[in-house]
């Protein structure tokens, strides 16, 4: 029978289990940066994905949205093949299909807005630090600890940092984890002089967390906003529905109409009304970017001008 180079090794050397040692460290290593491979690899792939889905949705023909999202499931199938020690988030992957995907470069966990993580204190490990992550702008996430109004932006590679495991996906989340006083507290140091209501950092927020704020605290907030005397409230810029019209408004006019929520329903509201508002693009954009953190289509105006021509 044919040795093989390692058996010959074994053989001649003169400390066979010290050998042995060394040729364990070196296919453990070899394995380990195989791994590593995979989970890069892995990453690139959805990435890929995550890239066509997102364009998909931002094209306005059928058949080309349809092609995009063709080739991002062909991405996935590939994915679902990979093996799971490796790269082990296949079954929270799905979630590209509907909403952007955070992905770090080197195969860690993949995130998106509204995953919610439980992870091991790093001061006590019996007790859970739970986390909420949020909108996704480019190369960075919100993320507020649970029970917190505050959220913070994080990175791709302070996402990967985190070191997330399988099983920090998939917390037993707090039941009744909406501090109302911590909020209310936090409006008032942020909104009480100045109203100054791109300071919040809300723009980071998860849909589904401003929606239920905003059911809660729209009250507050707009009364905040109406009475803000600073210079800064000079600049308000707030989407308000007058007399069944789309108006930019600050001060008590905000009481005079329905304020549109800085919610992603209220942004497509907002996209609706534009075209028949008679403000003009800069001043929707600009408005859009105060409110929202969002730019409108370049397009918005000038299509709608096109449709109404072709009737």
């Amino acid at each position: 029978m044919a040795l093989g180079p390692e058996e010959i090794l074994l053989l001649v050397s003169r400390d066979p289990a010290k050998t042995a040692a060394r040729l364990s460290a070196v296919r453990e290593r070899r394995q380990e940066e195989a791994r590593k491979k995979v989970a890069a690899d892995a990453a690139r792939l959805l990435r890929s994905a995550n890239a066509r889905f997102r364009k998909a949705e931002r094209t306005s023909e059928p058949a080309e949205s349809a092609r995009l999202r063709l080739e991002a499931e062909g991405r996935l199938e590939d994915l679902a093949a990979i093996d799971n020690e490796a790269w082990p988030w296949a079954q929270w992957m799905y979630a590209v299909r509907e909403r952007a995907l955070l992905v770090p470069v080197e195969g860690q966990a993949p995130v998106h807005e509204g995953l919610r993580i439980g992870v091991p204190s790093q001061w006590n490990p019996d007790n859970v630090d739970y986390a909420e992550f949020g909108r996704v702008k480019g190369d960075q996430i919100g993320l507020r600890e649970a029970g917190a109004a505050r959220w913070v932006v994080k990175s791709t590679d302070e996402v990967a940092a985190l070191n997330l495991e399988p099983g920090h996906l998939v917390p037993d989340w707090p039941a009744d984890e909406d501090d109302t006083e911590e909020i209310r507290q936090y409006l008032q140091r942020q909104l009480a002089y100045s109203g100054a209501w791109p300071a919040l950092g809300w723009s980071w927020a998860s849909d589904a967390w401003m929606q239920r704020t905003w059911d809660r605290f729209s009250t507050e907030i707009i009364e905040q906003l109406a009475d803000a005397r600073s210079w800064a409230a000079r600049t308000h810029q707030v989407p308000v529905i007058i007399d069944g019209s789309l108006r930019i408004s600050r001060g008590s006019a905000l009481r005079s109409g329905f304020v549109l929520p800085p919610t992603l329903a209220g942004w497509r509201q907002f996209l609706e009304l534009a075209p028949t508002s008679g403000l003009k693009f800069t001043e929707l954009k600009s408005a859009g970017t105060w409110w929202w953190d969002r730019t409108i289509p370049q397009t918005l105006l000038s299509a709608a001008r096109s449709a109404m021509a072709a009737k």
